[in-house]
């Protein structure tokens, strides 16, 4: 018979229970991590015993962000780069969090500054066979020295990787941890590493999943208050303001919004955000190539503003300036046109270079069409002001877009508004619309539902009592955008349930086809509803699950049937159930179960492995 490793390990007897208990502690305050410095403490409370001196928590991503310069003493992008052998490891890492001879977190100049893995040497070692943990006993015999001042002076170092195994393997993160001398891992040593690792990897893609919902969620409320605002808004200053409001997340320190001036359409006139100027929009032709869509530059000499994006047209503009004079780092351009036509540039700008996050470019890029509508809308209401001062329809019938004078049923309108066919009672919101511009003597916006979605822009003619002029321009394709991201946001909100589970009640996998499902803080019947939704998702076939209540501060009797079922479910599909620290008020309910310690029940699932 073949012997268990994870027996062969040293699991068993006295110190086999210890080990596992510190294991479990360490689990438990896993399970209550909510920051990055939290999990690397909860991580070297179960390795320091070991003697690491210093433990690094790098976070994986494959979106690089902003590189930006990096000391070579650190990273190394000089060398050749390693072939990457598995396409699923993400390319890029930040170093998150750092323990350091008992505290956390400690400094390190790498903190919080995005490099490619294939830069950092250690790091870039580790990538040929990133399955497995890459353990170099002696530093001072390899021909390769850390890329790291504190991993030059160190003797020994494990690179432990986070990740969740299986066909499709995510990983979240990588732990390196130093040694100052000579340090040969045993094998209950290499095993306590592994079952870290999944258990992390675990703990780590349950949060990150939760917080990139949260986000997506967050995203598409702002996304939503940001059109609302811009709907509603009745100023220029108020537009700009409902534009600029979400850059405001990462500091804009200016805001401006130029105009297509009617006196002269070649030319945009600053309207909001500054004192008037004027500026030639053949300078910007570059970026209306690619209107509603945001542009972000950095200014890297005084005199030539630069791309931050490859291949973005240079706007032959002098040294952007913001509202005091200063010149700023960083330009974001936002060219906005509808019907075909140049309407707007929105123009922000930031004290240093910065790049575009990928939330901001996407709501930007969202906001731009109902943007573009509403400036078009007044600017073609100012146009049909001036074309039909007295009510005269004649002068309507140049206009790109459906337009109409009088007030009530006395509507006239041009050729293009009886070609939208607005019989029957169809054209009563339009009349409103007229009306309350009269009644408020003051511009107005009313938008219509339905195929086509129109919004109305109304205006009372000046000098002609009782009567009003409108436009109407076709937002069809803007609505049907917003129910989309409303219809996603739904289904976000729909899922978040399912990930709140999962973060609360998280499954924790060990080894093989071993896991820890940790139950904490009250068990009131919400909790026991996660407790059940996340067992009824774990997988069939052959497991030990363990059912841990150490960190529950209270229970509800009514919820040891749902405790039991849940168990009774993981059962029937296979799986081997331990209950470990099951409060008095479930015990009863729970009789005849297998009930351990945590500690206990880690050490007796890894020596005598039920599954």
């Amino acid at each position: 018979m073949i012997p268990d490793p994870r027996a062969e390990a040293g699991f068993h007897g006295p110190q086999g229970v210890e080990l596992a208990t510190t294991f479990a502690r360490a689990l438990l305050a896993l399970v209550e991590a909510d920051t990055d410095d939290a999990v690397l403490r909860a991580v070297a409370s179960a390795v320091s015993s070991y003697g690491p001196s210093l433990i690094r928590f790098y976070t994986l991503r494959d979106d690089p962000g902003d590189l930006g310069p990096h000391d070579p003493r650190f990273i190394d992008r000089s060398g050749p780069r390693p072939a990457q052998t598995d396409a699923g490891v993400p390319t890029h890492a930040e170093l998150s969090s750092v323990w350091q001879a008992g505290i956390c977190p400690a400094t390190d100049p790498l903190l919080g500054r995005p490099f490619a893995l294939a830069d950092h040497p250690v790091l870039a070692r580790w990538l040929a066979a990133p399955r497995q943990a890459l353990v170099l006993h002696d530093l001072s015999a390899d021909p390769r020295p850390g890329a790291h001042p504190g991993e030059r002076s160190a003797q020994a170092l494990v690179v432990l990787p986070l990740t969740t195994g299986g066909p499709d393997p995510r990983w979240p993160g990588v732990l390196v941890l130093s040694w100052k001398i000579v340090h040969i891992p045993s094998p209950r040593e290499r095993l306590v590493y592994d079952m870290l690792g999944a258990a992390v990897a675990s703990l780590l893609v349950a949060r990150d999943a939760l917080r990139d919902h949260q986000r997506a969620i967050d995203e598409a409320n702002t996304m939503y208050v940001a059109a609302l605002a811009l709907a509603e808004a009745a100023t220029l200053d108020e537009t700009l303001a409902a534009l600029a409001e979400p850059a405001q997340a990462i500091d804009a320190s200016s805001a401006a919004l130029w105009l297509r001036d009617p006196a002269d359409p070649t030319r945009l006139v600053l309207r909001a955000g500054g004192e008037r100027a004027t500026r030639p929009l053949a300078d910007l032709a570059g970026l209306f190539t690619r209107a509603n869509e945001p542009w972000l530059f950095e200014q890297v000499r005084s005199d030539t503003p630069t791309e931050i994006e490859p291949g973005a047209p240079t706007p032959r503009v002098s040294e952007p300036t913001g509202p005091d004079g200063a010149a700023l780092g960083a330009t974001l351009l936002l060219p906005l046109a509808w019907g075909g036509r140049e309407v707007a540039l929105l123009e922000l700008g930031w004290s240093s270079p910065r790049p575009l996050p990928t939330a901001l470019r996407r709501l930007y890029a969202a906001l731009a069409g109902p943007a573009a509508v509403s400036l078009a809308g007044r600017a073609l209401l100012a146009e049909a002001a001036a074309a039909a001062p007295t009510g005269d329809l004649a002068g309507l019938e140049a206009l790109p877009v459906a337009a109409v004078v009088g007030t009530g049923e006395a509507l006239q309108g041009n050729s293009r508004w009886s070609a939208l066919g607005l019989t029957g009672g169809a054209h009563v919101p339009v009349a409103s619309a007229l009306a309350d511009a009269v009644g408020a003597s003051a511009e107005l916006r009313r938008d219509l539902v339905g195929e086509p979605a129109l919004a109305v822009f109304a205006a009372p003619l000046v000098g002609v009592t009782g009567k009003a002029v409108a436009v109407l321009l076709d937002t069809s394709e803007d609505a049907r955008a917003e129910r989309q991201r409303l219809e996603s946001r739904d289904v976000l909100l729909e899922r978040q349930g399912a990930l709140l589970a999962r973060r609360a009640v998280p499954v924790l996998a060990i080894v093989d086809e071993l896991a820890v499902i940790p139950v904490t803080g009250a068990l009131d019947d919400a909790r026991a509803q996660q407790l059940a939704e996340v067992a009824a998702e774990v997988p069939r076939g052959p497991r030990t699950l363990i059912l841990d209540f150490t960190g529950v501060t209270g229970v509800d009797p009514g919820t040891a049937t749902v405790v039991h079922e849940a168990a009774r479910g993981l059962v029937a599909r296979g799986a081997s159930v331990i209950f470990s620290a099951a409060p008095a008020t479930l015990v009863h309910a729970l009789a005849g179960e297998h009930i351990d310690s945590l500690g206990d029940a880690l050490a007796s699932a890894l020596v005598n492995p039920r599954a």
